[in-house]
């Protein structure tokens, strides 16, 4: 069973004491302004009762070690009501790690006894793709009481962005046993607060409920604009009718303008090239199936040194026993063939606890090397795209707006063959309209000449 696939291109072009604080009030504050998207919603009102509201912060106190804070009603932030609760803290003087607890004057009951989910709106001081020593990461959790009174900290977030932000988590079943059944909330607690300078996280609305989770519903949209490759699911895009993308079947492939002969390839017993031939050169990928990833390919541009475009590649993790991800220790080539417009290559990998298949179809197209990757039976977690090796001068340019996961950006590299001043990019690319995978990650590297 084909459980999934990706689809990689690989395209080369010419070219202190524990002490108690009271709560503090501010004169003079500025009033902010609620998220436009929340006024044009028209959501000026939380769609839960919350257990706190932070329009009245009378008797809340906060409590540090080394850590200097002060907890106050605010308005320089707005999301509900009038008022919303600001902390402001930094680090103190001693050694020790510093925390910050934020206590009501008295622990509050939750009317909801059986409450499975939490949530608060929060605002935070750093975006976590683009880290500020100055202003490190905070941890935040929810202190609760249990039926005894002994605490239980629940972890809420951990700050890694700037605006307003609905933080909401799950209470797993057993931490929901361990509460019992008359848990009360007891403010929070922060960490890692090891700023020098004054620093300020905004919270309201906190609530605690019981969810109401009820089998999710979807009508089934149209096909994608193209067949996925065999086996790969559907999902809810299952319906009547295309959607008008992609327009093209080469998805993503960048087009090669200076392609005049159709792409050759050549066997050579065990192993195989792939030839593009056009009036700006001569691209040659050679592939010699003998490590079981994509070490196992070579390039070279017209006569230059041949260099490894994604070596380290490929699948290099089992899933093993108890969900361990595993180095892959072996791999054996069971089939070696032509195949369509190419060749594939199928691999018996081994691991520790592991084994799996995987099959590698790979065939040119203009100057991109395509290695769609099947995991046939599972036990694959990742495939990676490798990197460049046996070249000089190796720089790394990212590319604007194009995110593969939180903050991390693929880059197009440019790098000279070695003993050569010609200058070639490439760069590496998963067809996400036709991959069956779960998840895309791309790092971006800095390197120095």
């Amino acid at each position: 069973m084909r459980n999934k696939l990706k689809s990689l291109m690989l395209s080369f072009l010419l070219m202190s004491p524990l002490f108690a604080a009271p709560f503090a009030v501010a004169d003079d504050e500025k009033v902010g302004v609620r998220p436009y998207e929340m006024d044009w919603a028209g959501r000026t009102e939380e769609v839960r009762t919350p257990i706190v509201d932070f329009e009245n912060l009378d008797g809340w106190t906060v409590k540090t070690t080394n850590a200097i804070a002060t907890f106050e009603r605010s308005r320089e932030e707005q999301m509900y009501g009038k008022y919303v609760g600001k902390l402001t803290y930094r680090m103190g003087d001693g050694e020790d790690r510093p925390v910050v607890d934020i206590v009501p004057p008295e622990p509050i009951d939750i009317p909801e006894k059986d409450f499975d989910a939490f949530s608060c709106w929060m605002v935070g001081n750093n975006w976590g793709y683009s880290p500020d020593p100055k202003t490190p990461q905070v941890g935040v959790e929810a202190i609760f009481l249990d039926d005894d009174g002994k605490e239980r900290n629940l972890r809420l977030t951990t700050i890694d962005w700037k605006e307003w932000f609905l933080i909401y988590q799950v209470v797993q079943p057993e931490t929901r046993k361990a509460l019992g059944s008359h848990a009360k909330f007891n403010g929070f607690r922060v960490t890692g607060g090891t700023n020098k300078e004054d620093r300020s996280i905004y919270f309201d609305s906190f609530c605690a409920f019981k969810e109401d989770r009820k089998p999710l519903e979807f009508k089934l949209r149209a096909r994608p604009g193209i067949d996925l490759f065999e086996g790969q699911p559907l999902g809810i895009n299952a319906g009547e009718g295309r959607l008008p993308f992609p327009t093209r079947e080469d998805t993503i492939l960048p087009d090669s303008s200076k392609n005049l002969n159709k792409p050759a390839m050549h066997f050579y017993g065990n192993s195989c090239d792939f030839v593009y031939e056009g009036s700006d050169g001569t691209l040659v990928y050679y592939y010699d199936p003998k490590n079981g990833d994509w070490s196992d390919f070579s390039a070279r541009w017209n006569d230059c040194e041949p260099f490894y475009p994604c070596a380290r590649g490929g699948v290099k993790t089992l899933v093993g026993e108890g969900g361990a991800i595993e180095d892959v220790e072996k791999a054996e080539l069971e089939t070696f063939e032509s195949y369509q417009n190419g060749v594939r290559a199928i691999w018996s990998l081994k691991s520790k606890t592991a084994r799996a298949t995987v099959e590698y179809r790979i065939q040119l197209k203009g100057k991109s090397l395509l290695i769609d990757t099947i995991a046939l039976g599972g036990a694959i977690p990742k495939v990676f795209a490798g990197r460049l090796e046996n070249v000089a001068k190796p720089r790394v340019y990212t590319i604007p707006y194009y995110l593969y996961d939180y903050g991390r950006r693929p880059g197009i590299a440019l790098f000279n063959p070695l003993g050569s001043d010609v200058n070639l990019f490439a760069s590496a690319h998963i067809d996400w309209y036709r991959s069956g995978a779960s998840y895309l990650e791309g790092t971006s590297l800095e390197l120095k000449i």
